[in-house]
C-alpha cells in the first residue's frame, strides 16, 4: 500500500471506537425498529467528481415513527439536505441521497447519526482511493513426502483491495508454484499450486515470494510465504516373493492376492512393471500402480490367464516406488489343456470278406474339468476305416463321472489285401495328439485270394525298424539279416552298415515290449507328407490336388499322380475311392518295380453345383510278397503303406460364392520357447456355424526374426495394423527372410472342408532356425472370398540353453576350520524359458574337498534355483577350485547341438580354530517333572575362522536308571556356526523326566562329518551327519567307552547339576481336641495319603484338560478321612492338619467339591434326574456339613500350612462326601470325607477299619504276646458289648480244636465317650495267614441292638526258616507309623509337648526305660495347670512321670522324666497316655466374674444382710456341672438357693443339660474361639473352662529275657547287659494277678478323669484335707487301673547287698574315661552354642539343664540340698509379704531374677480350696497303701504330709531358725539319696548308675554360676524385706549348703 493510503488511514482512528460499539443491524431492526444499512463505501471515484449514493431507510415497526438524522462533519465532501423529521408509516422507506465531492486525493471517513424515540445509531461513510491488498495464506507445511514424488498443495490468493494487479512468485527448488504470474482483479481470487518435490530424504523450509504492483502502483509490494516440508523414502514391503499358480487349464483364469505394506510414514506410489519383455505375459495385475497411504496396506490382484496349452510361465515383475525401494515378484504358472485318453492303442478287425462292413467301437475320456472338443485326422467317408463321426466334443468330468464319447470305425474293405493305418486325433488348445492303429485283412472267397493276416506284434516290429531307420527295409533283406548264416557273414565281414542293421533287427524282434510313441515323434508323424521320399519306402509325388472351379457334371477333370516304389522289392498299390463317385482312380491298382513309380489318374466328377468337395484318397501300398499267406513269412512280414492323397474342389461359378458364416478360435497362437533344433505344436479351431460346407485355406507368410524386423523397421515406412513392417514380396522371398531353408512355421491340414454346423481342428507347427523371436502370420481365406480371409499372428520364440551363475561364477568361503564342513547358498538360474538340465562334473581330486547338492536337476524356464556347495579344507592352505558343469535341453539329451557347459570358480582356504565354554558349570537345583529351567552359557570364538559346532550331552550319573530319550537336555542352539572372533549364548533348558538327581556333561563338538551353513547371519542349522547325543551314546544309563571318553575330555565341557521332582504334599501333622493324634493319624490315613502323593504320576494326574470333577473323582485313588461319630447337635469335629511342601519348588494345591465346577447347567436341564446318592450328597453340600479352610493355597519351598477340616452334627445319618485333593502338575487323591451323626441315645461303636493285621508270631512261640483291639464307644450312653464266639469257635476247630486266637476280655462294658481294649493271644500252628471274621454286638438287656463285623488277620512264621530281611520287616512294622515331633500347635490349645510318641521299643522283662518329655506354654497370658495320667490298663507294666503335675506361667516349660518298667508280660503297647491340663488363668477369672455378679444380686436382694465378698470361694464341683444335677450354690461354707444366682454355672465340656448360647466360642474346648470374640463377658462368664488332655502315644513290645536275647543280638552288650556287671540280678516284686474282666471295665479311664479334674481343682481350692483325700483316691484308681498293689521295695541291708562292685582300678579307668569323654562333648563350641539356642525353640528337646534347677533331681545330695534351700527361702519371703506358702510336696516354679513387675509387692495369691467332690460310687475303697514316688523311693502319706507341711509352717515362722531347719533337711536328702543309689544300683547295675552320675554332674557344672547368682539376688531380697520388718538382720545362707 502506498504512502497516502497510509496517511488517509490515520483519519480514521476517531471512528474506530464508534464502530466497536455500533450494534448490528439484526439488533438495531429488533430494538429501534429500523432496517438500513451499516456502511457507504466509495471505491473508484477522482478529484472534481461528485459521486452519489442513496441510503434507505425502513420502518420496520408496527406503528408510525418520526426518524431525525443528523448531517456529516466533513460538510464539504459529503453533502446531504438539511436535515427534517420525516415520518414513516410501518413498512415504508425513506432515501436520504448523500453526494460525495472529493477536493483532496486521500481517504475519507464520516459518519451520520440518526435518530428515533428509541434510540440512535451511526451509518458510517467511507470514501477510499484505489489500492492492493493480498490475502494468502502465510504458512504451508507438507509434513512428510516421499522423495522424488511430487506433493501438491493448494492456496487460494485474493485481491481483497480496490486495484487490479499482476503478480509474480518466485520459489526455490524443491517448491514451485503455478502459475507464477497472472494478474487479478478486484474481489477475484485465483487457485494457485504448490509442488513440493524433494529429491533427498531431508527437511526443507524456504520462502516464496510473491511481487505485486497495481496499476497506479510505483513500486513492487512483496508478500512471503514460508514453504516447510520433510522428504522421507517410502518403504514398501511383501511377505510374498514367489507366487505359484500351478497348473491352469488354457483358456481358465486363477487369482491370488498381493498385499503391498508400506511401513512409512509417507504414501508410496507404486507401479508393477515387468523386467523382461521379450513375449506378452499371461500374467496380469490389478491396479499395475497406485498409491499406499502411510502405514497401510494395499491389496492387488494377480490374475494368470494362460493362452497356450504346454507352457510354463515364469515372468519377473518389479513393484517399485519413485523414490523408495522396490520388491521383486516372480510368477509361476504351468497351462494345461484337457486330458484325453482312449480306451484302446489298437482295433484288429481280423480277416472280413470283401463288400461287408464291420464296425466297432471304442471311448474317448476326459479327466479334466471342462469340455473338449477333438478331430480325428484325415478320415473321410469312402476310406477303407471310416468314423461315423471324425469330430466331436467330450464333456467335462464331474465329482462322480468322468466325461466320455464314443466313437465307432467302419471297416469296409475292397480288395482281397491288407489294410493298416495309423489315424491321429487333435485335440482343441492341447499340446499332444492321440493315435489308434486300424488293422484288417480283406478276402475274395470266389476268386481265392486270401493275405496272411498279421497283428498288433507285427506293426509295433515294423515300427521299430522304421524309428531305427529301416522303414525301406524289404521282406527278403529283413530275412537275410536274421538269417545266421556263415555265407553272408563270410561274404561280408567288413561290411560295417549291413553288420549294424543285422544288430537293429536282431535287438527290434527280440524286443518283448515296445513303449509308446513319444508325442513329439506323433506329430512328426503326422506332418510327414504322403511325398516325403527320403522317410518312407513308398511315396507319392504330390500330397494335394487342387481341381479348382470344375463345371463338368459328367466327364470330370482328370489329374495324374505317380506313386513312387523307394525300395529295392516290386511292390503293388491299391486305392480306396468314395462310394459316392465324386473321386476316383484310373486303374484302382497297379504294380510298382523297385525305384520307379507308376502313374494314376485321378478324376473328379462333380453330381451338384455350387459346392465345395474334398476327399482324403488312401492308396495302400504293400511288397507284393505280401499278397498271399503263402507268400508270407511271419518274421520279414511288413505292413502296408497307408499314402494320403487330399483332394479338392468345387463348383462354384465365378464370384458366385456364399459369403462364410465362421469364426477361428484363436487369432494369436504364442508357441511355448524351444531350442532352435526343436519343433512345437498348438491347435487351432475353425467353426462353422453356416448351413453350407465351409472351404477353407491356410496360408502362412514366411517367417521373420527379431533381429531382421528391427532392420526392416528402420527402411520400413509404413506398419501394418499389429506393427510389423510391411516388406514387398521380392524382399519376403529374398535370402535374408528366416524361411528361405525352411518354413518356420506350417500346419496341417492346410486347406479341408468343414460341414455345416461342425468344426475343423488344424495343428501349426513352429520350428526354429536360430535362436531368436520369430513373427509370421497366418492368413486362413474361407470360401475362397478374399475379403473374408482372417489372420492369425504367430509368435515363437527359441532359446539356446544357458546357465546363469551368480557372481561372474565366482564362490568364496572364509577361512575356514581344516576338517569342518561348511556350506553356502549360491543362485544359479536359467535365463532363457525352455527347460533345462544340468550336471556338476567334480573332478575326482576335489570330490573330498567340495561338494555340490544337487548334483543334477531340472530348471524350467527363467527360473532361479539355490544349490549347496561344501567345502570341507583337508589341510592348511588355499584353494582355488574349478568346478564344470554340463547342461542340456529337457527332451534333447541325443541331440550335440542342445550342449551347453559352464564351470564355478571356488574360492577358500583352510586354517585352524577353536571354541571354549563359560562357566564351566550349572546348577539347576529341583526342577518339576514336566516342566523346565533355563540357564545361559557362553560360547568363546577367538580364532580367525567361523567354526561350526554341535552341543552334545552325556549322563555321567551311574545312579540314574531313567531312560532319556534326548530331551533331557536342550538347547536354544544346538548346532551352527560361530563367526570368528564372536560369541554366543546358548540357553540351556533342563527337563527332568524322573525323580532323581542328574549330572550331565555338556560339550561342544566340531562338526568334522555334518555340514554347516555360513551366512551372514548366525543361524540354527539342521545337520543329518552331524554327531549328536544319540549317535554318539551320550544318553544317560548308557556305558561310555574309553575312546569316547578320552576324546570327550578334550572337549570344551561344562557340567550341570539338577534334580527333578514332582509337586509333592506331605501331611506332617494333625491335630484335634477331642481326639489323639495316634487315632487321627489312622483315622485320616496320613501314611497311606502320604506314600500315594509320594508314587509317580498316572494318566489321570497327568490329563489336565479333564473339566468333570466327578469323572476325576472316579478316576483318582481314594483315601478315607474319618471324622468319627457324634451326637446331633454338638460341637462340631474339627481337625487341624499341617500340609508341607517337602520339595524345594513352590507349589500350589487346592481341595475341589463336588460342586467346584465352572460349568452350569442348561436351563432345560431338569433338577428330578439326580439319584438319591446324588440328592444326598447334595443335601450335604447345602448344609455345608464337611468344610475345609482354605480350599486353595500355594506353598512356597519347605513351607507348611494349616488346613482346617471341620464336620457339623446337624442330621443324624452317616455322611460321605468326596473331594479331590488336586496339587497342581502333581497327584490327584480322592478323599471321602466320612463323618457320622448320632440321634439322641443311639449308641454306637467306631472302628476306624473293619480289618486288623495282628502282628506275626513264631510257630511254636510258648509265651507269644499279648496284642490290643481298641473298641471305642462314641455315643453319650454306655455301651455293652459282646464277642461272638461263633468265630473263634469254628477257627479252633479247623486247626485241630486248637486256640489259634484267644480273646481275654470278649465282653464288657465301654463309658460313654471312652475305649477299651480288647486283650487278643494269636498262637499259630502252621507258616500261614489266619483269616478269621469276629461279629461285635451292642447288647441291652440280652438285646443285641447293632452287630459289627471286624476282620482280624495274623500270620504265623518259621523263626528258623524266615529270612533276616523279613525279620527286619517285621520289627518295623511293629508299632503304628505316625509322626513323633509336633509341629502344630492349636491356637486353642497353646500347651504342648516336645514329642507325640514314646518309642520304647523293644524292651526285656523288669527293665526301666527312661525318657525325656519337655511341655511347653506357648500362651503369652495364660497359666495352665497339669497333671499326668500315665495308667496302662490291663498290664503290670507302668509308666511314671516326674513331676506328675505342676503349674506352668505364660512362656514357660517343664521337663518331665518319662519312666516306663515293662513288667512281666510279653505284650506289644501301642496305646496313649494322657497330660490333663487346665486353663487356669481363664478359670479363675470366669470364677470372679461369677462371684462379683453373685454377690451383687445377693447385696441387692439383701441389702440388710452382711455381704462379706471373697474370690471364687464357692463354685460347683466338676462332676455336678458335668451331671447337670446341681440345684445349690454354698457361699462361705453354707448353702443358698439357685435363684440368688441369676445364671447357673455350665460346663463348657460334653453333655451339659443347658449351655450358654456363648458357649459356641469357649476358648480351649472342642471349636475354636474367634478372634474378634471377648475373652469374658456378660455371657461368657456362666461358661466353665473344663481340662483338656494331651495325649502321647507309647510304643513297646515287652519281651522274656530269653526272647530278648535271641532278638537283639546287638544290644546284648549294651545298656542292658552291661559287660563289666560281675553280677546282674533283676529284682521282680510282687505283682498283683489281674482282675476280673468287669473290673476292669469299672475301673477305666472316665473315672480317672474325673477324679484328676478334681485333683486339679482341690490343689487350688480345696482345704489340706480334701487335698489328701484326692490324693489317695487318686492313687487308688491309678493303681485299681494298672492292675498292681504297689509296694515299697524290701530295703536290704548293707551286708546283705550282693557283690557287684568292679575293682577299683577298673572303676577309675573307665571312669576316667567316660568323664574325659563326656567333658569334651559338653565343652565343644557347637554343643554351647546350640545350648544357648534352647530357649528360643518352640518346644526345647533337652531343656532340662535350663528348666529344672539342680535341687529338683532327685538322687543328688547337691540337689535335695539346693532345693531345700531355694523351698524355704521362697516360704520366707511369701510369709514377710503376707502371702500364704505353697506346699512342701510341691515342686516349686523356676525363679527367674526379679523384675518390677514380679518383684511388685501386690502380686495375685492363690485362690482358696474347695471341697472335693465325692468319688464314684462304684469304685472300691480298699486300704490305701502308701504311695511310692515316680523316682522309686517311698513318698510320705497324706497325715504325714500334712504334718510335714504344718512343722515347716511353724519352723519358718521364725526367721532365726529358718537356718537350722534347711540343714536337717539337707542331712535328710543325702541320706535319701544314699539309699536310692543303692536302690538304682541293685536295679540297673553300677555301670549304668555310674553313667548317669557323671553326666548329672556334667550338665549342673555348667549351670552352676546361673543358679548362684539367682541364689545371691534372691537372698538379698530377702534379707532386705526382714531387715524392713523386724528390724534385724540375718546372715544370708553360705554357698556351701
Amino acid at each position: 500500500m502506498n504512502k497516502r493510503h497510509s496517511k488517509a488511514m490515520s483519519t480514521k482512528s476517531s471512528n474506530v471506537d464508534f464502530e466497536a460499539i455500533q450494534p448490528s443491524r439484526n439488533e438495531r431492526n429488533r430494538r429501534l425498529g429500523v432496517d438500513c444499512n451499516d456502511k457507504l463505501v466509495w471505491k473508484h471515484w477522482s478529484l472534481g467528481g461528485e459521486y452519489p449514493r442513496v441510503l434507505e431507510i425502513r420502518n420496520a415497526l408496527q406503528q408510525t415513527q418520526v426518524i431525525e438524522y443528523s448531517l456529516p462533519e466533513n460538510k464539504s465532501t459529503y453533502f446531504v439536505e438539511f436535515p427534517r423529521p420525516v415520518s414513516l408509516a410501518p413498512g415504508m422507506v425513506f432515501q436520504l441521497e448523500i453526494k460525495f465531492r472529493p477536493i483532496e486525493r486521500i481517504n475519507y471517513y464520516d459518519r451520520i447519526e440518526i435518530k428515533t424515540k428509541r434510540g440512535s445509531f451511526f451509518v458510517f461513510l467511507e470514501s477510499l482511493l484505489p489500492y492492493v491488498a493480498i490475502d494468502v495464506e502465510k504458512n504451508v507445511d507438507w509434513g512428510f513426502c516421499p522423495v522424488k514424488e511430487s506433493t501438491e498443495r493448494t492456496i487460494t490468493l485474493r485481491n481483497k483491495g480496490t486495484m487490479p494487479y499482476e503478480f509474480n512468485w518466485q520459489a526455490q527448488p524443491p517448491f514451485s508454484v503455478s502459475p507464477c504470474v497472472g494478474k487479478m482483479e478486484p474481489n477475484a481470487s485465483q487457485i494457485l499450486k504448490v509442488v513440493f518435490h524433494p529429491i533427498e530424504a531431508s527437511s526443507f523450509v524456504a520462502t516464496a515470494i510473491c511481487r505485486v504492483r497495481g496499476e497506479e502502483d510505483e513500486e513492487d509490494q512483496i508478500t512471503k510465504i514460508r514453504l516447510s516440508g520433510t522428504g522421507k523414502y517410502p518403504y514398501i514391503q511383501s511377505k510374498i516373493t514367489d507366487m505359484d499358480f500351478g497348473c491352469v487349464n488354457t483358456g481358465d483364469s486363477l487369482q491370488q492376492i498381493l498385499t503391498v505394506e508400506n511401513k512409512s510414514l509417507v504414501p508410496g506410489r507404486f507401479t508393477i512393471q515387468k523386467t523382461d519383455v521379450d513375449l506378452e505375459s499371461c500374467f496380469s495385475f490389478q491396479p499395475t500402480r497406485g498409491e499406499i497411504a502411510p502405514e497401510s496396506s494395499v491389496a492387488i490382484r494377480v490374475v494368470y490367464k494362460p493362452l497356450t496349452t504346454g507352457t510354463f510361465s515364469c515372468d519377473t515383475f518389479k513393484i517399485g516406488t519413485p523414490g523408495g525401494n522396490a520388491l521383486s515378484l516372480r510368477c509361476r504358472g504351468q497351462a494345461t489343456g484337457a486330458e484325453l485318453t482312449l480306451g484302446v492303442k489298437s482295433l484288429n478287425f481280423d480277416n472280413q470278406e470283401i463288400g461287408l462292413v464291420v464296425e466297432k467301437h471304442f471311448k474317448i475320456t476326459n479327466h479334466s474339468w471342462r469340455a473338449a472338443k477333438y478331430q480325428w485326422v484325415g478320415l473321410q467317408p469312402g476310406c477303407a476305416f471310416e468314423f461315423a463321426v471324425p469330430f466331436g466334443s467330450i464333456p467335462p468330468r464331474d465329482k462322480v463321472h468322468k466325461g466320455t464319447a464314443t466313437c465307432t470305425i467302419r471297416f469296409r474293405p475292397t480288395e482281397a489285401i491288407n489294410y493298416y493305418r495309423r489315424v491321429y486325433c487333435l485335440i482343441n488348445d492341447h499340446s499332444t495328439v492321440l493315435y489308434v492303429d486300424l488293422l484288417g485283412t480283406g478276402y475274395c472267397e470266389k476268386e481265392k485270394k486270401r493275405p496272411a493276416p498279421f497283428t498288433q506284434r507285427q506293426v509295433d516290429l515294423h515300427w521299430g525298424r522304421f524309428n531305427a531307420g529301416l522303414g525301406k527295409a524289404t521282406p527278403d533283406e529283413i530275412e537275410a539279416a536274421l538269417e545266421p548264416s556263415e555265407e553272408v557273414e563270410a561274404a561280408s565281414p567288413g561290411d560295417f552298415e549291413e553288420s549294424q542293421m543285422r544288430e537293429t533287427m536282431f535287438t527290434t524282434m527280440n524286443t518283448q515290449r515296445f513303449d509308446q510313441p513319444q508325442p513329439l515323434q506323433l506329430w512328426k508323424d503326422l506332418f510327414t507328407p504322403s511325398s516325403d521320399a527320403m522317410v518312407l519306402p513308398f511315396s507319392l509325388d504330390e500330397p494335394e490336388l487342387n481341381f479348382g472351379q470344375s463345371m463338368k457334371m459328367k466327364g470330370g477333370d482328370a489329374r495324374p499322380i505317380h506313386v513312387r516304389n523307394n525300395t529295392s522289392a516290386k511292390a503293388t498299390a491299391v486305392w480306396c475311392c468314395p462310394t459316392s463317385g465324386v473321386w476316383d482312380v484310373q486303374p484302382r491298382s497297379a504294380d510298382i518295380k523297385p525305384f520307379s513309380s507308376t502313374p494314376f489318374k485321378v478324376l473328379f466328377k462333380p453330381t451338384v453345383s455350387n459346392r465345395f468337395s474334398h476327399a482324403t484318397l488312401e492308396c495302400y501300398v504293400f511288397f507284393k510278397t505280401m499278397r498271399s499267406f503263402r507268400l508270407v513269412n511271419e518274421v520279414s512280414f511288413i505292413p502296408p503303406t497307408c499314402l494320403l492323397l487330399e483332394a479338392h474342389g468345387h463348383t462354384y461359378p465365378p464370384m458366385g460364392f456364399f459369403s462364410p458364416i465362421a469364426d477361428l478360435s484363436r487369432d494369436r497362437i504364442t508357441f511355448p520357447a524351444c531350442h532352435p533344433s526343436a519343433s512345437i505344436y498348438q491347435t487351432m479351431m475353425i467353426n462353422n456355424k453356416a448351413e453350407q460346407p465351409l472351404h477353407y485355406t491356410i496360408v502362412i507368410d514366411p517367417a521373420v526374426s527379431q533381429h531382421e524386423e528391427e532392420q526392416k523397421r528402420i527402411r520400413a515406412k509404413n506398419l501394418d495394423e499389429d506393427g510389423f513392417p510391411i516388406a514387398p514380396p521380392d524382399e519376403l522371398e529374398s535370402p535374408v527372410i528366416a524361411d528361405s531353408g525352411r518354413r518356420v512355421f506350417s500346419c496341417h491340414p492346410s486347406s479341408g472342408v468343414v460341414p455345416p454346423g461342425g468344426h475343423q481342428l488344424v495343428a501349426f507347427r513352429f520350428q526354429p532356425h536360430m535362436a531368436t523371436l520369430y513373427r509370421a502370420h497366418a492368413r486362413c481365406r474361407l470360401n475362397q472370398i478374399d475379403s473374408s480371409t482372417q489372420k492369425i499372428t504367430l509368435l515363437g520364440q527359441s532359446f539356446n540353453p544357458r546357465l546363469l551363475l551368480a557372481d561372474d561364477g565366482s564362490l568364496f568361503f572364509k577361512p575356514t576350520h581344516v576338517g569342518i564342513l561348511v556350506s553356502r547358498q549360491y543362485m544359479i538360474e536359467n535365463p532363457s524359458r525352455i527347460g533345462l538340465t544340468f550336471d556338476w562334473q567334480v573332478p575326482n581330486r576335489y570330490r573330498d574337498v567340495i561338494s555340490i547338492e544337487p548334483t543334477s536337476g531340472m530348471m524350467r524356464g527363467n527360473e532361479r534355483l539355490k544349490i549347496k556347495v561344501t567345502f570341507r579344507p583337508s589341510e592348511q592352505k588355499k584353494y582355488m577350485l574349478k568346478i564344470p558343469c554340463n547342461c542340456n535341453v529337457v527332451g534333447m539329451d541325443d541331440e550335440l547341438t542342445a550342449k551347453y557347459r559352464t564351470s564355478l570358480a571356488v574360492f577358500g582356504e583352510g586354517v585352524v580354530g577353536g571354541l571354549t565354554i563359560e562357566p564351566s558349570s550349572l546348577d539347576f537345583a529341583t526342577v518339576r517333572i514336566g516342566s523346565c529351567e533355563t540357564r545361559q552359557l557362553t560360547m568363546f570364538n577367538s580364532t580367525s575362522c567361523d567354526v561350526p559346532f554341535a552341543l552334545g550331552y552325556v549322563l555321567t550319573d551311574s545312579a540314574s536308571q531313567s531312560e532319556d530319550d534326548g530331551t533331557l537336555v536342550e538347547f536354544s542352539v544346538k548346532e551352527g556356526v560361530l563367526p570368528c572372533r564372536a560369541h554366543l549364548s546358548v540357553n540351556v533348558k533342563f527337563s527332568p523326566k524322573a525323580r532323581e538327581s542328574y549330572r550331565v556333561v555338556i560339550f561342544c563338538k566340531l562338526i568334522r562329518s555334518g555340514v554347516a551353513k555360513l551366512q551372514d547371519t548366525l543361524k540354527v542349522i539342521d545337520l543329518p551327519d552331524s554327531p549328536t547325543a544319540t549317535q554318539l551314546g551320550m544318553k544317560g544309563g548308557h556305558d561310555l567307552s574309553t575312546n569316547f571318553e578320552e576324546e570327550l575330555s578334550t572337549l570344551p565341557q561344562c557340567e550341570i547339576t539338577g534334580s527333578g521332582a514332582y509337586p509333592v504334599l506331605a501331611i506332617t501333622d494333625i491335630r484335634a481336641i477331642r481326639t489323639s493324634k495316634a487315632h487321627l493319624w489312622e483315622q485320616f490315613s496320613i501314611n497311606q495319603i502320604n506314600d500315594a502323593i509320594t508314587e509317580e504320576l498316572t494318566d489321570v494326574d497327568k490329563n489336565r484338560t479333564e473339566f468333570s470333577i466327578q469323572r476325576l473323582i472316579e478316576q483318582a485313588p481314594m483315601f478315607t478321612l474319618d471324622f468319627a461319630a457324634g451326637a446331633v447337635g454338638s460341637h462340631p469335629y474339627v481337625v487341624f492338619m499341617e500340609v508341607t511342601n517337602t520339595t524345594a519348588m513352590a507349589m500350589q494345591f487346592s481341595f475341589r467339591f463336588p460342586n467346584d465346577t465352572d460349568l452350569q447347567p442348561e436351563h432345560w436341564w431338569p433338577d428330578d434326574v439326580h439319584t438319591e446318592d446324588e440328592r444326598w450328597r447334595e443335601m450335604i453340600l447345602d448344609n455345608n456339613l464337611f468344610s475345609i479352610e482354605p480350599r486353595k493355597g500355594s506353598l512356597p519351598a519347605g513351607g507348611s500350612m494349616c488346613v482346617r477340616l471341620t464336620y457339623q452334627h446337624k442330621f443324624a445319618g452317616l455322611h460321605i462326601l468326596p473331594v479331590l485333593l488336586d496339587i497342581q502338575e502333581g497327584k490327584r487323591l480322592c478323599l471321602k470325607l466320612t463323618g457320622r451323626s448320632l440321634r439322641q441315645n443311639e449308641r454306637h461303636l467306631h472302628f476306624i477299619n473293619n480289618t486288623h493285621a495282628f502282628q506275626p508270631v513264631a510257630i511254636g512261640d510258648a509265651d507269644p504276646p499279648v496284642q490290643y483291639y481298641e473298641l471305642r464307644n462314641l455315643s453319650s450312653d454306655l455301651v455293652q458289648y459282646k464277642l461272638d464266639s461263633t468265630a473263634l469257635q469254628k477257627l479252633q476247630q479247623d486247626n485241630y480244636n486248637f486256640p489259634v486266637f484267644k480273646c481275654e476280655n470278649p465282653e464288657g462294658v465301654i463309658a460313654a465317650q471312652d475305649s477299651v481294649w480288647l486283650r487278643w493271644l494269636f498262637t499259630p500252628l502252621e507258616t500261614k495267614r489266619y483269616v478269621m471274621d469276629c461279629s461285635i454286638h451292642i447288647q441291652s438287656d440280652g438285646k443285641v441292638l447293632h452287630a459289627y463285623s471286624v476282620q482280624f488277620q495274623a500270620e504265623g512264621y518259621h523263626g528258623r526258616k524266615v529270612s533276616q530281611e523279613n525279620l527286619v520287616e517285621m520289627k518295623a512294622n511293629e508299632f503304628s507309623k505316625l509322626s513323633d515331633k509336633p509341629k502344630l500347635v492349636i491356637p486353642a490349645l497353646p500347651i504342648c509337648l516336645s514329642i507325640d510318641v514314646l518309642r520304647f521299643g523293644r524292651v526285656p522283662y523288669h527293665s526301666i526305660n527312661r525318657r525325656l518329655v519337655v511341655l511347653k506354654n506357648t500362651s503369652l497370658t495364660d497359666t495352665y495347670s497339669y497333671i499326668w495320667n500315665t495308667a496302662l490298663p490291663y498290664s503290670n507294666a507302668e509308666i511314671s512321670v516326674s513331676p506328675v503335675k505342676g503349674s506352668l506361667a505364660p512362656g514357660e516349660h517343664q521337663v518331665c522324666k518319662m519312666t516306663f518298667i515293662s513288667g512281666s508280660v510279653t505284650q506289644i503297647l501301642d496305646m496313649n497316655v494322657d497330660c490333663i491340663v487346665l486353663n487356669t488363668t481363664l478359670r479363675n477369672e470366669r470364677d470372679a466374674e461369677r462371684q462379683k455378679y453373685e454377690d451383687e444380686m445377693f447385696a441387692a436382694e439383701n441389702p440388710e444382710e452382711d455381704i462379706v465378698y471373697s474370690h471364687c470361694e464357692t463354685r460347683l464341683s466338676a462332676t455336678q456341672s458335668v451331671a447337670g444335677n446341681s440345684t445349690l450354690k454354698f457361699k462361705n461354707g453354707s448353702f443358698i438357693s439357685q435363684k440368688r444366682c441369676k445364671r447357673p454355672v455350665h460346663d463348657a465340656g460334653h453333655g451339659g443339660t443347658y449351655r450358654s448360647p456363648m458357649a459356641t466360642i469357649i476358648r480351649h474346648q472342642d471349636i475354636m474361639a474367634e478372634e474378634d470374640e471377648p475373652r469374658n463377658g456378660q455371657e461368657m462368664m456362666w461358661v466353665d473352662i473344663k481340662p483338656v488332655f494331651l495325649s502321647m502315644r507309647v510304643q513297646a513290645r515287652v519281651l522274656s529275657t530269653e526272647q530278648f536275647k535271641e532278638t537283639q543280638l546287638e544290644d546284648m552288650h549294651g545298656a542292658w547287659f552291661p559287660a563289666l556287671t560281675l553280677q546282674q540280678q533283676h529284682v521282680e516284686g510282687p505283682y498283683p494277678a489281674l482282675l476280673a474282666p468287669v473290673a476292669e471295665t469299672l475301673t477305666n479311664r472316665p473315672a480317672s478323669r474325673a477324679l484328676a479334674e478334681g485333683l486339679l481343682l482341690a490343689e487350688r481350692d480345696g482345704t489340706e484335707e480334701e487335698q489328701a483325700e484326692f490324693r489317695q483316691r487318686y492313687q487308688q484308681v491309678l493303681d485299681w487301673q494298672s492292675h498292681s498293689q504297689p509296694q515299697t521295695l524290701p530295703e536290704p541291708e548293707p551286708e546283705e547287698l550282693p557283690e557287684m562292685q568292679a575293682s577299683p582300678t577298673q572303676t577309675a579307668v573307665y571312669t576316667n574315661l567316660l568323664v574325659d569323654l563326656l567333658r569334651e562333648i559338653v565343652h565343644d563350641p557347637e554343643v554351647v552354642e546350640a545350648y544357648e539356642t534352647l530357649h528360643s525353640e518352640r518346644v526345647p528337646y533337652y531343656c532340662e539343664v535350663a528348666s529344672t534347677p539342680r535341687a529338683s533331681r532327685p538322687g543328688s545330695a547337691v540337689a535335695s540340698a539346693r532345693a531345700s534351700l531355694l523351698s524355704a527361702q521362697a516360704v520366707t519371703s511369701r510369709q514377710l509379704d503376707g502371702g500364704a506358702a505353697p506346699q512342701i510336696g510341691t515342686p516349686p516354679p523356676v525363679q527367674k531374677a526379679p523384675s518390677p513387675e514380679t518383684a511388685s509387692p501386690k502380686a495375685p495369691t492363690p485362690p482358696s480350696m474347695l471341697k472335693s467332690p465325692t468319688p464314684p460310687s462304684g469304685l472300691p475303697t480298699p486300704k490305701p497303701p502308701s504311695i511310692q514316688s515316680p523316682s522309686g523311693t517311698p513318698a510320705m502319706g497324706a497325715e504325714a504330709q500334712v504334718a510335714a507341711d504344718a512343722e515347716v509352717a511353724e519352723v519358718t515362722s521364725k526367721p532365726s531358725s529358718g537356718r537350722t531347719y534347711l540343714e536337717s533337711v539337707m542331712k535328710a536328702r543325702l541320706a535319701e539319696k544314699e539309699e536310692t543309689d543303692k536302690r538304682r544300683t541293685l536295679q540297673n547295675g553300677w555301670f549304668q548308675n555310674a553313667v548317669e552320675e557323671v553326666l548329672e554332674s556334667l550338665s549342673f557344672e555348667i549351670m552352676e554360676d546361673a543358679a548362684q547368682n539367682k541364689l545371691n539376688l534372691l537372698t538379698t531380697s530377702t534379707s532386705g524385706k526382714l531387715n524392713r520388718r523386724s528390724k534385724r538382720a540375718s546372715p544370708p545362707p553360705s554357698r556351701s549348703l
